[in-house]
C-alpha cells in the first residue's frame, strides 16, 4: 500500500508540474514571413526557440520578483509574440509583444542573443506592476525591465557603464545600473519595490526600503564611482586616483601623496615638519640629503623623530614590477599550454581525416564486414543550430541507407527536423515513416528504410499523457479500495502506458550525436537505458569513414546485462 500511494503521489505531482509549466499559453506568430527580417527570424531564431525563451523569461521574472504564489502575480492566461514589419525595436501591450522584423534584419551582431534580451525586457512589462497609473516615472518602469535583462545576463555591450547617466529616472540601462546598486545595498530591493508598485507609486518607497531618499541614493551612487584629481602641494603636477569625491586626509599630506621624488633623493623629515610654502624652505630641505644617504647606507639607527621618504613608494614599484613579471609568466604559460593542446587536437583531427579517407576508400579491409544484425535501431541526435542544415541530414540518411541501416530515429530539441519531414521524405523516396508502419513489423521490415521524427516536446507530453492514463485507470471511483491496495506499479506499467499514448518506440542500440554538445540533448530517457552513445562532432564536418567506424566499433562491442 505504501509503495502504491507513493507512486500515485509521484504521478499526481508529475502531472501538476507538467501542467504548471503550461499554465500560461504562449503563441508566436511571424506576420512578416515574406520580408527579409521575417526570413532571418525563421532561419536564425525560430518560433520554437522564442516560445521556450518566453517560458524561461516568465519563470526568471517570477523568481527575481519573488512572486512564488499566483496571488502575487498578474493574471495573464496567454502571452502572444508577433514579428511585425514595422519600425523601432519592440513594445509590449495587452499581454502582446511586438518585435520589429526590420530591426532583426538590420542587426549586425548575434541577433539570437539580442532578441533574447529584448524578450526578457518586454516580458517584464507584461508581469511587472506599474504603480496602477499613479504618475509612476516611465524611466523607472523601463529601468526595472532592463534590470531584469541585466540580471538574466543579456546586457549588450553598448549599455552605459556603472556610474554613468544624468538622472536616476533616465530610464533603460542608466536606471538599471542604479537599481542594481540599490539592490546591492539591500538584497531583494527591486522585488520589494515591484510589490509596492502594485497599488501605487511614491518617492518615499526608497526611504522605506533603504533609509534614504532617491536623490541622496543617486548622489551616493555617482560618488562611489567618480574619479577626482587633486594637486600635490609640494609639486606642480596633478595626480589622478579612484577614491571618493574628496581626497582622504592622508593623501593631502605632502609626503604621502603620489608626487614623490625618486629613491636617489631620499629625504628625512622631523615628525613635526610642516609643508614648505616657499622656494627658500625647499632649499633648506636639500641640506639633509647627505645625512639621509649616510643613514640609508649604514647600519646606524635613524634618529628619533625622523621619517624616511619614498621607501614605501619604491616598495610599491617593486611589487608592481613583480606582479607584471608574474602576469607575463602566467600569460606565457597559458599560451604554451594552449598552443600544445591546439597542436594536439589539430594533429588528432588530421589523423581522423586520413583514417576516414582510408576507410571510405576500402583500403582498411576490417571495416568492410559490418554485422548490421546487432544494429536493429539507430538514433541520430542533431544540435538545434545544425538541424536547419536539411541537406546535410539528407546526405547522412543516404549514407546510412547505402550502408544498410533500415531503422533510424531523427531527433532535435526544437522539432526542426520534424517540421522538415516532408522535405526529407521527398528526397528519400524509398523510406516510410515509423508511425505509419504496421506495429508488428516495425523492426522486421528489411525492404525500406524506416524513419521516426522526435523532438523534446514529445518527451514531456508523453510523460504527462502516460501519467494521466495511469491515474485514470488505477485511481478512479470505479475501482474498489481493495484493488487499489493490491496494485503495485512497476516499470512494465509505465512502458505500457507510454506505448498506449504513442511514445513507446523501441530503444536505439546506438545513438550518434552531431553538434557541439556531448549529451543526448533531452532524448526520451526511458528509451536509452542500454543505448551506446557516441559523439560524432559537427554535422558540417561529418565524414563517411567516421560513420562506418562508429557502427563497426559498436558491432564489435559485447554488451553484458545484469540478472
Amino acid at each position: 500500500m505504501a509503495h502504491h500511494m507513493f507512486f500515485l503521489s509521484f504521478l499526481v505531482t508529475l502531472v501538476i508540474a507538467v501542467q504548471g509549466i503550461y499554465a500560461v499559453e504562449y503563441v508566436v506568430t511571424n506576420t512578416a514571413g515574406n520580408t527579409p527580417g521575417g526570413v532571418r527570424f525563421n532561419n536564425e531564431i525560430g518560433s520554437e526557440y522564442s516560445k521556450q525563451r518566453l517560458i524561461s523569461a516568465t519563470n526568471f521574472i517570477w523568481s527575481l520578483f519573488q512572486q512564488n504564489n499566483a496571488a502575487d502575480r498578474k493574471n495573464v492566461p496567454k502571452v502572444s509574440l508577433f514579428i511585425d514589419d514595422r519600425d523601432g525595436v519592440a513594445f509590449a501591450s495587452n499581454n502582446e509583444i511586438h518585435v520589429s522584423a526590420r530591426y532583426i534584419n538590420g542587426y549586425s551582431g548575434n541577433v539570437k542573443t539580442e532578441i533574447t534580451g529584448v524578450l526578457y525586457h518586454e516580458s517584464t512589462h507584461i508581469w511587472q506592476w506599474n504603480g496602477n497609473g499613479q504618475s509612476t516615472p516611465g524611466g523607472l518602469i523601463e529601468g526595472i525591465a532592463d534590470y531584469v535583462r541585466l540580471k538574466a545576463g543579456y546586457a549588450p555591450s553598448h549599455w552605459v557603464k556603472p556610474g554613468q547617466g544624468d538622472r536616476w529616472d533616465q530610464g533603460y540601462d542608466v536606471t538599471a545600473r542604479f537599481l542594481d546598486y540599490c539592490n546591492s545595498l539591500r538584497n531583494g530591493f527591486v522585488a520589494e519595490l515591484n510589490k509596492k508598485l502594485r497599488n501605487g507609486y511614491s518617492a518615499n518607497f526608497f526611504v522605506e526600503l533603504l533609509g534614504k531618499n532617491v536623490d541622496q541614493l543617486w548622489k551616493d551612487y555617482k560618488a562611489k564611482r567618480t574619479k577626482f584629481a587633486y594637486k600635490c602641494q609640494w609639486s606642480t603636477g596633478t595626480s589622478q586616483t579612484s577614491q571618493p569625491d574628496t581626497a582622504p586626509a592622508a593623501a593631502q599630506n605632502c609626503w604621502k601623496c603620489r608626487q614623490k621624488p625618486p629613491l636617489t633623493s631620499l629625504i628625512l623629515l622631523p615628525e613635526n615638519t610642516t609643508k614648505p610654502t616657499s622656494r627658500r624652505k625647499s632649499r633648506r630641505r636639500r641640506r639633509h640629503r647627505p645625512l639621509s644617504f649616510f643613514l640609508l647606507f649604514s647600519n646606524l639607527h635613524y634618529p628619533r623623530g625622523f621619517r624616511l621618504m619614498n621607501i614605501r613608494e619604491e616598495m610599491q614599484k617593486a611589487n608592481r614590477l613583480i606582479a607584471q613579471i608574474g602576469n607575463f609568466g602566467l600569460q606565457l604559460l597559458w599560451f604554451i599550454l594552449h598552443l600544445s593542446v591546439s597542436t594536439w587536437y589539430f594533429l588528432l583531427e588530421i589523423a581522423h581525416v586520413v583514417e576516414s579517407y582510408f576507410i571510405s576508400s576500402g583500403l582498411m579491409k576490417s571495416y568492410k564486414a559490418l554485422n548490421l544484425g546487432k544494429l536493429r535501431y539507430l538514433a541520430i541526435v542533431v544540435g538545434s543550430e545544425e538541424a536547419y542544415q536539411t541537406s546535410k541530414v539528407i546526405e547522412l540518411l543516404q549514407w546510412l541507407e547505402a550502408i544498410g541501416v533500415k531503422h533510424v530515429c531523427l531527433y532535435d530539441m526544437e522539432g526542426v527536423l520534424k517540421r522538415s519531414k516532408e522535405a526529407i521524405l521527398e528526397k528519400m523516396s524509398n523510406t516510410t515513416v515509423f508511425q505509419e508502419a504496421d506495429e508488428n513489423d516495425k523492426l522486421l521490415d528489411q525492404k525500406h528504410m524506416m524513419l521516426e521524427f522526435v523532438s523534446f516536446s514529445d518527451g514531456k507530453e508523453a510523460v504527462a499523457k502516460a501519467a494521466n492514463l495511469l491515474f485514470a485507470k488505477y485511481l478512479t471511483p470505479n475501482n474498489s479500495s481493495e484493488d487499489q491496495e493490491g496494485e503495485i506499479f512497476t516499470e512494465p506499467h509505465m512502458t505500457e502506458a507510454l506505448r498506449a499514448v504513442g511514445s513507446g518506440g523501441p530503444e536505439p542500440d546506438l545513438l550518434l550525436v552531431y553538434g557541439p554538445a556531448r549529451c543526448h540533448q533531452g532524448f526520451p530517457a526511458w528509451r536509452i537505458r542500454y543505448t551506446e552513445i557516441v559523439h560524432m562532432g559537427s554535422l558540417k564536418s561529418m565524414r563517411y569513414g567516421s560513420l562506418i567506424k562508429a557502427i563497426y566499433k559498436f558491432t564489435m562491442v559485447r554488451q553484458n546485462y545484469g540478472k
